[in-house]
């Protein structure tokens, strides 16, 4: 049983590419009577993961060479290869040939898995230096395999089933069902070449064989390959998040940002905490391709983030945060005992214990103009050791880590004036990961964020 989940728990923790526009980007802190209202647009896209030495793709245990043991519906193809050749052993044509040889080949895959998520943020500030939310977000899942190819195999598609068939009727059980079959061995092969000469003793014809290899589109159509070759899942909803921002420090008031001409130095920094409740559903099964973000999972994160204003111009945003997740009940592919596209392979529940998440970033900002301003993103993310318990075994999923940079812009009409109305914020930017424990997944996400603010009650100065 631990060889055969062994597959499942190869691969490093899946750190999820987790969203870019909703994180805690700066330190302030909406006050009484405001509201901000935020929806975004992200895609995360990952076709690599880290490897000891640069990127690898997203399948490597399932590049494997399809024989009758690994692919299941292949045996019978090899069993029928089998009982011909005893059948006809005592042939004086006949020479000794090992039917074990049959192989389609070794697999070649180049698989893509993306993400498009919509989150939706609520905030209310209800005391000075006090406000409360919300989050809530919509996504869906798309895995794809834009590449499906087989190199080395000696069978290929059977070219004329129904005459292969008739010529060996009545001569040989076995022998007809092997000629009526999909796949046949290619012409050239020792199999083939001894086929055809055992063949042709019992009829004075030959079978019509195939010239070339089957492909990997073509096995498709012959066999059920897990897993499957396009996946894209109805949009589901993410885990709801309850939680609160507390303006611990600052020196400027409780404006977002100083105004252009306003010099000196200035700070703030603000205490986050939040409640996550397992509302989310994961629509497709995990294949150990890409990582989905973990839907279904309750918990809570804390953390805090600090702004730094040097001057008018330059302003650096940093913080972190750790998040806790309980465990969840999820579908998982297990292979069979022979690989993955063996016998006994199933889509399986178990329960998984995710690990603690960890999360550090800085944001450094250069205001082009009072309402423009441009920044860089750098981020590193840490998951501990988690677990996952099938058939009553518990295994270890080991925890990672990953970096990643990018590059965002942003418009504001902030600050919202004492006398209230209506303002517009929005950012639109790209990060990408650039180093990371080896299996653990590379995304690239490209995020557009847009939010509201409204002051609905004249604002009186506050004493800081």
């Amino acid at each position: 049983m631990r060889g055969r989940y062994a597959f499942c728990a190869w691969s490093v923790l899946a750190i999820a590419a987790q969203p870019v526009g909703a994180q805690e980007r700066d330190a302030d802190v909406l006050r009484p009577g405001e509201v901000r209202l935020s929806a975004g647009a992200e895609m995360w896209h990952i076709d690599s993961r880290f490897a000891e030495n640069g990127t690898t793709s997203l399948t490597p245990e399932l590049e494997i060479e399809l024989t009758p043991s690994t692919l299941a519906g292949f045996n019978a193809i090899a069993t029928l290869l089998t009982g011909f050749l005893d059948e006809t052993n005592d042939l004086p044509e006949a020479m000794p040939v090992d039917s074990s040889t049959l192989t389609a080949g070794t697999l070649s895959l180049d698989a893509a898995f993306s993400v498009r998520y919509l989150p939706i943020q609520l905030g209310v500030g209800i005391l000075p230096r006090l406000e409360i939310g919300a989050q809530l977000p919509v996504y869906r899942t798309e895995r794809l395999f834009r590449d499906y190819s087989l190199s080395g195999g000696n069978v290929g598609i059977n070219p004329d089933s129904l005459a292969n068939t008739e010529l060996l009727t009545g001569i040989s059980e076995a022998g007809a069902a092997l000629a009526g079959g999909p796949l046949l061995p290619v012409t050239g092969s020792p199999l083939a070449v001894e086929l055809q000469q055992r063949v042709l003793a019992l009829t004075g014809d030959r079978l019509q064989l195939p010239d070339s290899a089957v492909t990997g589109p073509e096995l498709r159509e012959q066999f059920p390959v897990l897993p499957p070759s396009h996946n894209l899942s109805l949009w589901h909803p993410g885990d709801l998040e309850v939680g609160a921002r507390l303006r611990m420090l600052d020196n400027f008031g409780a404006a977002p940002f100083p105004a252009l001409g306003e010099g000196g130095v200035h700070y703030r920094l603000t205490g986050f905490g939040a409640v996550r409740f397992p509302t989310g559903v994961r629509p497709l099964p995990d294949y150990n391709i890409g990582s989905p973000p973990p839907a279904g999972f309750g918990g809570g994160r804390v953390g805090g983030v600090g702004d730094l204003f040097l001057g008018e111009r330059v302003w650096i945003s940093g913080g972190g945060s750790l998040q806790t997740l309980g465990g969840a009940d999820i579908e998982v592919f297990v292979p069979g005992e022979n690989g993955p596209y063996s016998e006994g392979s199933s889509i399986a529940t178990v329960r998984r214990d995710p690990g603690n998440e960890a999360n550090l970033w800085i944001l450094p900002r250069f205001r082009l103009a009072p309402t423009i301003s441009i920044g860089a993103t750098l981020r590193s993310e840490r998951v501990s050791d988690g677990s996952d318990e099938f058939a009553g075994v518990e295994m270890p999923l080991e925890g990672g880590s990953r970096h990643s940079a990018g590059i965002f812009f942003r418009y504001t009409m902030l600050p919202i004036p004492p006398e209230g109305g209506l303002k517009l914020d929005a950012a639109v930017g790209y990060t990408g990961a650039f180093a990371g424990s080896a299996g653990v997944d590379a995304p690239s996400t490209a995020y557009f964020q847009l939010t509201l603010r409204r002051l609905f009650r004249r604002s009186t100065p506050q004493v800081e």
